[in-house]
């Protein structure tokens, strides 16, 4: 059963390699450079712990170029309300970079411009990262942390999808722009944001995730609380970048 928590929680799936220094940088920065309600305060690979001072510090959990390793952790935490982690690992079989976060209502419940600052940095991570697939999602509702494997489906609709080269390239740019999401917005050439409801805070309608899903193909999604899949409709990813 669903954890239920007061809040909103954002993860973006990549294939891009986050131990490039240049992109681990680009990372940190993105997620500092923001309004100080959700800025982070604190950092260290596995929860924030140390005072953050600059970036190079918590850079180095990602990107350590002087010495080869598998694996990169970081957590930037900004109260008690919000917090960042980045992680990467080359692995057999290869596994999605990913950012992902939470923002709590006691953050933005009378403040709405902290979570448009919130959802504002979701799209920039995304488009740094270069993100395959990424999603929005409110945790105050049943199944929000369903488990996730992109390499069988796409998880059930949540609040905001997005979607990146790999899903345009398998559903089509025209079919994208026409599914009867909420409202669908294009953050670059190669990025959308299709929302499903009006608030992200909001649940999502079953008769809305059912038309969704078929809209596309019923394959290439999870439904319901339903994760043990053993096929579906998903793109052929490309792992050359992050594989062991």
């Amino acid at each position: 059963m669903s954890n239920l928590v007061p809040g909103i929680t954002f993860s973006l799936s990549s294939l891009s390699d986050f131990s490039s220094p240049s992109l681990a940088s680009e990372i940190v920065r993105t997620i500092c450079d923001v309004p100080s309600s959700i800025r982070p305060s604190k950092f260290g690979p596995f929860e924030g712990v140390s005072p953050l001072a600059g970036l190079d510090e918590p850079v180095k959990f990602i990107s350590q170029p002087e010495k080869p390793v598998k694996a990169g952790s970081l957590v930037l935490t900004a109260g008690k309300n919000c917090e960042y982690q980045v992680q990467w690992n080359k692995s057999v079989p290869p596994s999605f970079p990913f950012v992902g976060g939470f923002l709590l209502r006691n953050a933005f419940d009378k403040k709405s411009d902290t979570l448009l600052a919130f959802l504002d940095l979701v799209k920039k991570l995304a488009s740094t990262t270069n993100v395959v697939y990424g999603d929005v999602r409110s945790m105050e509702f049943a199944g929000w942390d369903t488990p996730v494997n992109l390499s069988l489906r796409l998880p059930d609709i949540p609040n905001v999808s997005i979607y990146g080269k790999p899903y345009i390239e398998l559903f089509g740019r025209e079919r994208i722009e026409g599914a009867p999401f909420h409202r669908i917005e294009q953050l670059s050439d190669d990025l959308y944001w299709l929302q499903a409801t009006e608030l992200v805070t909001d649940p999502v309608p079953e008769d809305l995730r059912v038309s969704i899903r078929k809209y596309f193909d019923e394959d290439a999604f999870m439904s319901g609380k339903k994760w043990r899949y053993s096929d579906g409709l998903h793109p052929a990813f490309d792992f050359s970048a992050v594989a062991e």
